[in-house]
């Protein structure tokens, strides 16, 4: 990703759809605190 520090997120569709977890995002917010992105 682009050298960002800080992200804005959709979360609903995007991060997960009603109660689920979509694929990657569990992944995507592990790299999000590995990298202290915000």
């Amino acid at each position: 990703m682009l050298p960002y520090t800080t992200y804005l997120i959709d979360l609903d569709g995007v991060i997960y759809r009603g109660n689920e977890l979509l694929p990657g995002a569990k992944e995507f917010i592990a790299w999000l605190k590995a990298n202290n992105k915000k």
